[in-house]
């Protein structure tokens, strides 16, 4: 399965439809996890239902909080990414037994939908040294990668580094770059920028 899904994210042209793939991806799912299985037999939803894949029973956010949904024995999965567990205190796990398809899928989406070009990167998000369990700090992590050699996080520990931002920033005055991170990020870093009565210039990267 793992095969599949990877050959469909790089060449999907090669393949019937979406639904081709989605629908082979519940089937492995619904035979192979119990919890899944349940869930989607509670909703009255079996292998003979699912003929589209929006007929495919999804899962909240909530499940992850009190459901075990891998396929892959816990003891054998490497990475765990968590939610925050801001909204009741009990935290999310997602767990993976390797990260081949999340990278695969966040590298070749970020190329085909937003850029292909090596640019300079600002991360407004802590590396994956700081959040070693957050999803967003790995993919902003494996984007940063695929930049340009001066690409840099500038949140750490204490919170944003305007400084060393700005600094970068006037460094790439005449170089396009990508400021990436989470939306509240952005906040902190406008409101500070106020503060300081400095500005950026932003252009759309065509």
């Amino acid at each position: 399965m793992k095969t599949i899904i990877q050959e469909f994210i790089c060449n999907p042209e090669e393949y019937k439809s979406f639904d081709e793939v989605a629908i082979q991806l519940f089937r492995y799912l619904y035979q192979n996890n119990l919890a899944y299985q349940q869930y989607c037999r509670k909703k009255g939803i079996g292998l003979k239902q699912v003929r589209h894949w929006k007929d495919i029973p999804s899962v909240s956010t909530e499940a992850f909080k009190s459901s075990f949904l891998s396929v892959t024995p816990e003891e054998e999965c490497s990475y765990v990414f968590m939610t925050s567990g801001t909204t009741s205190g009990n935290k999310g796990k997602h767990y993976h037994r390797d990260l081949d398809v999340y990278d695969l899928s966040a590298k070749e989406s970020f190329k085909n939908f937003v850029s292909a070009k090596k640019y300079p990167m600002a991360i407004l998000f802590p590396d994956e040294k700081n959040m070693p369990h957050s999803s967003l700090s790995h993919y902003l992590s494996l984007l940063k990668g695929d930049g340009t050699k001066d690409s840099a996080h500038f949140v750490a520990k204490d919170g944003l580094e305007l400084e060393k931002l700005i600094e970068w920033t006037q460094k790439h005055e005449h170089t396009p770059v990508m400021i990436l991170g989470a939306s509240y990020n952005y906040v902190h870093l406008l409101d500070s920028l106020e503060d300081k009565k400095n500005r950026f210039i932003c252009m759309r990267i065509a």
